[in-house]
């Protein structure tokens, strides 16, 4: 058992109720301070115009390949070996799955569906932790432990058009805070001195050197920029004390919402389908009145106290078109103080960091109606999307299985692994 997980042993047993681990070199907001989304073993099934994707790769760390599954069809289309496969890797897939990308410390490769593998079209030092990815505009741009930022135009079967490898500081004593890729094409990005650039992407690469302008919002510390599906010109970010909307265009904030840092905690942040932040009491354990979450719509911030609301969220999923909101959280059943850093935050950030013990929930969002509520499997890694949940377990067979979100039809998959062995 590691450190980490042997403290919060100690902090859930009987005899320390009300201990909290504290340590902040153990956990982190995976969150905050990175371009894009934190990277995961498995891609998307969502993007930010695209609700369903029906393609998913995944890195299975039983036989350290990658597989690909047709979730509409509910096949398994192919295996990759790849490169170090005793490393973590990190794994991206465009929206159609004509292509698939695989990361692992120093190293990147392209899988294209036409059997075309494009190895190290970077060169790398450190170890990936988020990617700013939007195969519909071409762009991948990648952010590593070392602040490196790897930028690649791709067409739409994956063939790399052009590559660059910057640092991470933009003018003098401007290092990147954070950012990702509005739907617009450009790059933004928050600075370490308050202020803002929109990084043109293209200009970017054929001058081998950043190209961008700055602009003043009046905020301090942005530490999550998230693009809006609504308008290619809005981002919604979490500064120190605000959760703002800025358009890029007119190069100001459009609306803000004070966040009071010393009762108030950010709960989640999400990029998945609208952009959402869900803030509530600092500490809180027991399902409250006071968690909102807070979201952009029509040029505006709105601001929707959740009536029915969780202790913790480890997925949350909106789309405002199609009138729904999906959660993952945590079933509790442990004291109080489990699990919570010394600030009050939820040290299990992501689906799969904690493999047991969640809930899925589907609600429609305009009257919180509960549309489906489901007990997700134990010692499993989880994909989800509106519409499916995808489960990979742990078998040197290979076997995984497909729900759909409405209702309990179920599909299988198993012995893929067979002719791996």
């Amino acid at each position: 058992m590691d450190f980490k997980k042997w403290a919060l042993f100690l902090c859930s047993s009987s005899l320390l109720i009300g201990c909290v681990y504290s340590d902040p070199d153990s956990w982190n907001r995976d969150d905050e301070d990175i371009i894009g989304n934190k990277l995961t073993s498995m891609s998307a099934l969502s993007a930010v115009q695209q609700p369903e994707i029906n393609t998913l790769a995944i890195f299975d760390e039983t036989v350290r390949k990658i597989h690909r599954f047709d979730l509409k069809n509910d096949v398994h289309l192919s295996t990759f070996e790849v490169k170090n496969p005793d490393q973590e890797h990190f794994v991206l897939q465009s929206d159609s799955g004509s292509y698939t990308v695989d990361l692992t410390k120093k190293h990147i490769s392209v899988y294209s569906n036409t059997g075309v593998v494009q190895h190290d079209p970077i060169q790398f030092y450190g170890k990936p932790l988020s990617a700013a990815f939007r195969p519909d505009l071409g762009y991948l741009v990648m952010y590593d432990d070392l602040m490196n930022v790897g930028i690649l135009k791709l067409d739409e079967q994956g063939s790399v058009a052009d590559s660059l490898m910057l640092g991470p500081i933009l003018s003098e004593n401007t290092p990147i805070r954070s950012g990702d890729i509005s739907s617009s094409g450009k790059l933004v990005l928050a600075l370490s001195d308050n202020s803002m650039a929109i990084v043109d992407l293209a200009l970017t690469l054929s001058e081998k050197k950043w190209n961008f302008s700055t602009f003043s919002t009046g905020l301090l510390d942005i530490k999550w920029v998230a693009p809006s599906r609504e308008n290619v010109n809005e981002v919604l970010v979490r500064s120190a004390d605000k959760i703002a909307l800025i358009n890029t265009d007119t190069k100001s904030v459009v609306d803000s919402w004070d966040l009071d840092t010393a009762n108030t905690v950010v709960k989640k942040y999400s990029k998945n389908q609208d952009p959402h932040v869900i803030v509530g009491d600092k500490g809180q354990w027991t399902t409250g009145s006071n968690v909102k979450i807070i979201y952009p719509q029509g040029g505006s911030l709105k601001i929707r106290t959740i009536s029915r609301s969780r202790p913790f969220y480890m997925v949350s999923q909106l789309d405002l078109i199609n009138d729904t909101w999906s959660t993952v959280d945590l079933v509790m059943n442990k004291e109080p103080g489990w699990g919570l850093d010394s600030e009050g935050y939820w040290t299990y950030n992501s689906l799969n960091d904690l493999r047991e013990s969640r809930r899925y929930v589907r609600f429609r969002f305009s009257d919180q109606l509960t549309q489906s509520q489901k007990d997700l499997p134990n010692n499993a890694r989880i994909k989800m999307s509106k519409d499916v949940i995808f489960s990979l377990y742990p078998s040197e067979l290979g076997f995984a299985e497909k729900w759909k979100a409405s209702s309990d039809q179920k599909s299988v998959f198993k012995l893929f692994n067979l002719r791996h062995l």
